[in-house]
């Protein structure tokens, strides 16, 4: 979830790549971009909040 979390805060997908220390941006992707229930929940409260304005 850590890699969520920096994407969340703006982290770019380049530097991601590098810090896994993967060769392509589809590994990083696939293995750490899964959406559970939680982030889901979150991602809907900010849709709303961005909606809302």
């Amino acid at each position: 979830m850590l890699v969520i979390k920096l994407l969340w805060e703006g982290l770019g997908l380049d530097f991601l790549l590098y810090l896994m220390g993967h060769s392509d941006i589809s590994v990083t992707m696939n293995t750490y971009t899964h959406l559970g229930l939680e982030d889901a929940a979150e991602e809907m409260k900010r849709l709303g909040e961005i909606v809302s304005v």
